[in-house]
């Protein structure tokens, strides 16, 4: 929000952000249980400083929760409690009488088509209000319909499904956006200086950012290691002040090469009506070298294609890495 011009619509997301803190937090604390090293390693990186964070929000939680009609946001229509000021009371009971109509006419129009409320869709669009929606495959259910399809208007096709009206409900979504203007307008000044009070929480937002991102990237790379068909291993590293400075490398292997299904080449194998071979794990070893500088083959049978590999590997010299025990720089 610091970023751009923010709307209702960001302290709703940011609302509803600060509401599933609270389950990440259970999921970290149900590993307490796990080695007092790894227990401590999770707490005070991500468990504590999200709790801390999850706190600060409190007022944040209070001020949505009093000034935002939450009802309306689950219909993706971002607007402040009518309570809030007078000459918002009159507009938000014409508001809501326009809905009622709305939400009835759609009721009578599931009986119409035959279709529940699970087919059959009432939704908002940008661009005509409120409109019905339909799979594609029951499209056909509202087109064989002659009687009611002859006042009705399919508007666009999209992936979802199609978007059409009948002339009542185009009448009523007009009233019902015409008096939405109108609120919009009224609200105006009140819905800035709520948005201005959320933007304080900025910085409070990015740290969670920031720890979110590396919790995403941890649990991805946890992922990829639990599930290789290979074992990661940690490199033996040796202090730096140690004049046996060398990178040894045994049975190195690229998580992503490796999991590639073996297809035949078009003009090798294929033509040869041979199965192409296997990737096969790479080895190396160098002496006083500098942190990066040697490029190395995805080694394979046919001795296929180039991968950075031994290069990137000092730079994961604190982290798990596919091959087995090796030995180099710290």
């Amino acid at each position: 929000m610091a970023a751009r011009k923010g709307s209702l619509q960001d302290v709703v997301s940011l609302y509803y952000f600060v509401q599933k803190l609270p389950r990440l937090l259970q999921v970290l604390q149900a590993h307490e249980d796990a080695a007092e090293e790894e227990e401590q390693a999770v707490r005070e990186r991500f468990t504590a400083p999200l709790q801390e964070a999850h706190g600060s929000f409190e007022q944040l939680l209070n001020l949505v929760e009093t000034a935002i009609d939450l009802e309306a946001a689950r219909r993706h229509e971002y607007v402040l409690h009518a309570s809030l000021d007078p000459s918002l009371r009159e507009l938000g009971v014409r508001k809501e009488e326009a809905y009622d109509e709305i939400a009835a006419h759609y009721e009578e129009m599931q009986g119409v088509f035959g279709l529940d409320d699970g087919k059959l869709k009432l939704e908002c669009s940008g661009q005509w209000g409120y409109v019905l929606r339909v799979t594609r495959k029951d499209e056909k259910v509202v087109r064989e319909n002659k009687k009611a399809c002859k006042d009705v208007t399919f508007l666009q096709t999209k992936k979802e499904g199609v978007l059409f009206r009948d002339q009542k409900l185009s009448g009523l979504a007009e009233e019902y956006m015409a008096v939405q203007r109108e609120y919009q307008a009224a609200q105006a000044e009140i819905a800035k200086q709520v948005v201005e009070m959320a933007t304080t929480y900025t910085p409070v937002v990015q740290d969670c950012v920031t720890l979110l991102a590396e919790l995403d990237v941890l649990l991805c790379f946890a992922h990829v290691s639990m599930t290789a068909p290979e074992p990661y291993v940690r490199p033996k590293l040796v202090p730096p002040q140690d004049d046996r400075q060398r990178i040894v490398l045994r049975g190195c292997r690229h998580p992503c090469a490796q999991r590639i299904e073996p297809t035949p080449c078009a003009r090798t194998c294929h033509a040869r009506a041979m199965p192409c071979t296997p990737y096969v794990p790479a080895a190396g070893s160098l002496a006083d070298c500098p942190p990066a500088w040697l490029l190395t083959q995805v080694r394979r049978a046919d001795g296929g294609g180039v991968l950075h590999q031994e290069r990137h590997l000092p730079r994961l010299r604190r982290v798990f890495a596919a091959g087995e025990p090796s030995r180099g720089p710290a």
